[in-house]
């Protein structure tokens, strides 16, 4: 791999933690393994890409019933191996969202905010729902 005159790497050599350096301080969502997603500014992570989110909130989306639930967790650490997915959320959009739902009552795709626990039991439900379906696929192709 060459270096720049600089003596640094070039931007796409990082594939690392160190990739997460242009999100710092920005708005992202992080999505864990079994379905838990968190939203909130990124303020650290390490070289595991363990993460500590600052005005974090949890969120669920039951897709079937079109309901969310949020509550709000504060300062969150989240340790790297957990993570599933993560990306930058676009604060235009995010805010226009707020304002809309604000208006009229239901978010931009149609969701109506409801008690968290509400959601949560929703969302899980649907999840253990499809995990169940995916299991008796793989035992058909398997021919279990």
């Amino acid at each position: 791999m060459e270096t720049r005159e600089d003596g640094l790497l070039p931007s796409q050599a990082f594939t690392t933690a160190a990739a997460l350096l242009p999100v710092i301080d920005r708005k992202v969502v992080v999505t864990l393994r079994g379905g838990r997603k968190f939203f909130g500014i990124l303020r650290s992570f390490d070289q595991f890409a363990n993460l500590v989110l600052q005005d974090t909130y949890e969120k669920y989306y039951a897709v079937p019933e079109k309901v969310y639930g949020e509550e709000y967790r504060g300062t969150y650490i989240i340790r790297g191996e957990n993570v599933e997915l993560m990306g930058e959320v676009n604060l235009d959009e995010d805010l226009a969202a707020i304002d809309y739902e604000e208006k009229h009552g239901v978010t931009l795709n149609g969701y109506k905010k409801v008690e968290f626990a509400e959601a949560k039991k929703l969302a899980l439900k649907t999840l253990q729902k499809e995990a169940k379906e995916i299991k008796a696929k793989n035992e058909l192709l398997m021919g279990i």
